[in-house]
């Protein structure tokens, strides 16, 4: 599969991963274990996938391409 996420697309999925990881943990430590704290936890392993990868499944199936020409 070809790289479908570049530039400023990669950069914001990075910032969001990192306020889940942060909600994830205060969520964790401040009221214990939670669907929500699992969920911002999975989706923030989602993200960071994206951003070290490059590639996003959803923007393949969308057609999407953020990728500058390399």
């Amino acid at each position: 599969m070809d790289r479908n996420v570049g530039g400023a697309d990669r950069a914001v999925r990075g910032v969001l991963a990192a306020a889940l990881f942060a909600v994830a943990y205060r969520s964790l430590f401040r009221d214990g274990p939670s669907r929500g704290a699992l969920l911002a936890i999975v989706a923030g392993v989602g993200l960071t996938f994206n951003v070290v990868s490059g590639r996003c499944l959803g923007n393949r199936a969308l057609g999407i391409d953020t990728c500058e020409n390399e």
